[in-house]
């Protein structure tokens, strides 16, 4: 049954024109195309994946064009005429032309119907699926086959839905489960309201954790592993799109895998530490270089570049120059920062630094209870804390790390807040504050900016920003 209302966000709209771009493309192809629509389990056949086939055949026939859905062992015609059961002996290939023909996968136990994939069907498939290649292998070997992956749902979508299961907006549950288990429907909304759901997805989740090692998370990140995950790989590890341009529907296909949260990402790179470092070493060379799996690479830096900085912080730090602000359309562009470490480097603004950190202290979710120590390197536990990653006060300067390998970084909300309600006692001037973003050596240059409607963005005219080289290999 169809919903009276269906909330449509963006998503929806990037993989319709997807979807229409692909399948009605006019190439002599010995296969009829076919596309399957996948996302994050949890992301709810209910709520995203189902809802947007619902979509897909408003918007289709709103367009003139005739579909064919799909519901367990029954299939219907919907066409300007109106909406026609069909038997169960048709044949396919009789269509005069080629028709968009949506499926849930879900409500296919068996897979694929044989029928629908004959090489000259004129059936043009999109199939709705959890990311288990198993349920679409028929279409990979008699159409030319596309997957596009959803991505899943933002904080403001989740909250948005909250009234469709009797919840209220603001519900603190909701944000707590998204900041500790991960953007989805199932997390959010339907274990907030199940106990019992909740219990046996945090029993995964300990278990995987548990269970976790450098040979695993070199798993997760394998192309041939991505589709195939388990249940438990799940609950750590979130299954995304490659980052693109508005119009750039080609790299809808394109997935990376990443921790589903920041606090698991922490518990993550803390578990990465009780691995050598030799084999950490090895296992970031080989994941550094493919885009899919860079978000986990990163994490195995910030395990390395951690370790060494508790011990000794000695760094040569490159200022980084603002840029003027310039527009880009109609929209106005953020201030951002630049800094080279490469042959146009101005070697006389390099800032170098050698700290022997006295001892590392850990500190929970809600700050400091005392003042901060003179030389003490200062570590978030495994919480919702995503504005940097250490800092240390020395010299009469605040240092404040945060650990990247990427070109391009955003400065997060939080950093001032934090300094001022979560840490008791005096702290250097703010023009005495450094933010550091410590990169690989492979990182010759860096962009940065502020966190779009930040509202300590006048803090960013009062902070010195460095970006600073450490390669973890020569250490």
């Amino acid at each position: 049954m169809l919903w009276p209302k269906l909330l449509v966000h963006r998503e929806y709209i990037q993989l319709y024109k997807f979807c229409n771009k692909y399948l009605g493309l006019n190439r002599n192809w010995p296969m009829p195309p076919s596309v399957v629509i996948t996302g994050q389990p949890g992301i709810g056949k209910r709520f995203t994946v189902c809802c947007w086939l619902i979509y897909a055949l408003c918007q289709h026939l709103v367009e003139g064009e005739p579909v064919v859905w799909f519901s367990g062992t029954c299939r219907y015609l919907f066409a300007n005429e109106g909406v026609f059961e069909m038997p169960p002996d048709y044949n396919s290939t009789k269509f005069k032309t080629r028709i968009w023909t949506l499926i849930d996968a879900d409500e296919c136990n068996c897979g694929i119907p044989d029928y629908l994939g004959p090489h000259r069907t004129q059936h043009l498939i999109i199939l709705s699926s959890s990311p288990k290649s198993s349920r679409w292998q028929l279409l990979t070997k008699t159409t030319e086959c596309s997957i596009a992956i959803m991505n899943p749902w933002t904080r403001e979508e989740i909250f948005q839905a909250a009234f469709i299961h009797g919840l209220e907006a603001n519900d603190p549950r909701i944000d707590e489960m998204y900041n500790q288990y991960g953007p989805t429907p199932r997390i959010c909304l339907s274990f907030v309201r199940n106990e019992f759901l909740f219990a046996a997805y945090e029993s995964r989740y300990v278990s995987a954790l548990s269970g976790f090692s450098l040979q695993k998370l070199r798993d997760m990140a394998s192309e041939k592993v991505i589709f195939n995950m388990d249940d438990e790989s799940h609950t750590l590890i979130l299954v995304t799109r490659l980052p693109m341009g508005r119009d750039d529907v080609k790299k809808i296909a394109y997935g990376r895998v990443e921790p589903i949260t920041h606090m698991i990402k922490l518990k993550l790179r803390n578990q990465l530490r009780k691995e050598t470092r030799a084999a950490r070493i090895a296992l970031y060379n080989s994941l550094a270089n493919v885009k899919g799996t860079r978000c986990i690479s990163g994490v195995v830096y910030e395990s390395l570049a951690q370790e060494i900085l508790e011990k000794k912080i000695a760094l040569k730090l490159v200022p980084m120059v603002k840029r003027e602000l310039g527009r880009s359309g109609r929209r106005l562009k953020f201030p951002r920062w630049l800094s080279d470490h490469g042959d146009g480097a101005n070697r006389s603004l390099v800032r170098p630094i050698d700290i022997t950190p006295a001892e590392t202290f850990v500190y929970p979710a809600f700050g400091l209870e005392h003042p901060i120590k003179d030389g003490v390197y200062y570590a978030p536990e495994a919480q919702n804390q995503a504005a940097f990653d250490s800092f240390i006060m020395a010299e009469g300067r605040l240092y404040i790390f945060q650990f990247t390998i990427g070109l391009d970084h955003l400065i997060r909300r939080g950093i001032v807040p934090f300094f001022s309600n979560n840490v008791p006692g005096a702290l250097p001037p703010r023009a005495d504050w450094h933010f550091v973003f410590v990169v690989p050596s492979s990182v010759s240059e860096i962009c940065c900016s502020p966190e779009l409607q930040d509202e300590d963005l006048n803090f960013l005219a009062d902070m010195n920003l460095f970006s600073a080289v450490l390669d973890c290999e020569a250490e």
